[in-house]
């Protein structure tokens, strides 16, 4: 008897601390639902998500530098990527546009621009103003390359110029053929001889400006060894020829000039001529071949015809090449 009553007072008291244990579970799970309700109700917000903002600040060399707060790895650099959005506009709005037609100088080149738009450059961009039709494409490939060749040419080659580099200019051209973009010119003058009626032809040439103003002047002409004494010697016996100036071709005022303008390919034409003269000057015969025929021989290297008599004087003689070149003579009344 005794033994059943110790039993039943063990099942007692396992059941009070079965029914503690279960009630101090359920206190503490609702006093921990209790605090975030009671926490949520004063602030008037909804519960927070598990993904937390900070504030981000970014230095002038674009690093992002975190603050000490915790922070999720979603968090996302808002100011960067609007910054690098706006960049990639402006890239877009300034971009070269491609253009066509443009002339490369060679493979290497085309290789080299391949990933990028082509860009013509002034000189370019001139010159196809003087081949605007689709056909004349390779005429304007043709005149870069002999661009390229006359700097090339030029700086090989010795010109003569007067002291200073320029001679006394005319007071006007009697006649010229200009065309806008060429880049170059030549120039047939003619100049009194003092107290002889004669007179004396020479060339001018060199690179013009944009606007078409000489931007150098290059002197070529022939006179016989000995000056007036040999030109008077050259009546009778040819005189070996002289190249350059002299003091009078410097100082005395042309009377006349015929000034043509030249495409690359023309004046690389010229400088060739010149260039061939030089190797063996020839020799000057006051009546067989004088200045005015030398002359008329450099200028036809660009298509420049002679008179029909190629023996006028010298103080007609340019007009006759006006007149055969240009198809008038000009005003007035011609020196004597």
């Amino acid at each position: 008897m005794l033994e059943i009553q110790n039993q039943k007072s063990g099942n007692v008291i396992t059941n009070i601390l079965l029914a503690t244990f279960v009630g101090i579970l359920i206190a503490g799970c609702t006093s921990s639902r209790i605090d975030d309700l009671t926490a949520s109700s004063i602030h008037n917000d909804a519960p927070k998500s598990s993904v937390q903002t900070q504030p981000i600040v970014v230095n002038q060399d674009e690093q992002v530098i975190a603050s000490n707060e915790p922070s999720s790895s979603l968090v996302r650099n808002d100011t960067v990527i609007e910054k690098n959005s706006q960049i990639l506009q402006d890239n877009v709005k300034y971009a070269e546009p491609a253009r066509s037609g443009v002339i490369y100088q060679n493979d290497a080149e085309l290789k080299t621009r391949s990933l990028y738009a082509p860009v013509q450059t002034d000189e370019q961009t001139k010159i196809a103003s003087l081949y605007s039709n689709s056909s004349s494409v390779f005429g304007m490939e043709k005149e870069i390359q002999a661009g390229e060749r006359v700097k090339i040419l030029d700086a090989q080659m010795k010109h003569e110029t007067c002291k200073g580099g320029w001679a006394t200019p005319p007071d006007k051209l009697d006649s010229s053929r200009i065309t806008e973009g060429h880049r170059y010119y030549m120039e047939m003058r003619l100049r009194h001889t003092p107290l002889l009626p004669v007179g004396h032809t020479y060339i001018a040439y060199g690179r013009l400006s944009p606007s078409g103003k000489p931007l150098e002047e290059r002197l070529i002409m022939l006179s016989p060894v000995g000056g007036y004494g040999g030109a008077a010697i050259a009546a009778a016996l040819p005189m070996p020829g002289v190249l350059k100036p002299v003091f009078d071709d410097c100082k005395l005022k042309p009377i006349a000039a015929y000034r043509i303008t030249l495409t690359a390919q023309q004046y690389e034409q010229l400088l060739l001529r010149i260039q061939k003269v030089r190797t063996k000057t020839p020799a000057y015969a006051l009546f067989a071949y004088n200045c005015n025929h030398f002359a008329s021989d450099i200028a036809s290297a660009v298509g420049i015809l002679p008179p029909k008599n190629k023996y006028l004087p010298a103080l007609k003689y340019i007009y006759g090449v006006i007149e055969a070149n240009e198809g008038y003579s000009p005003k007035g009344k011609l020196p004597t």
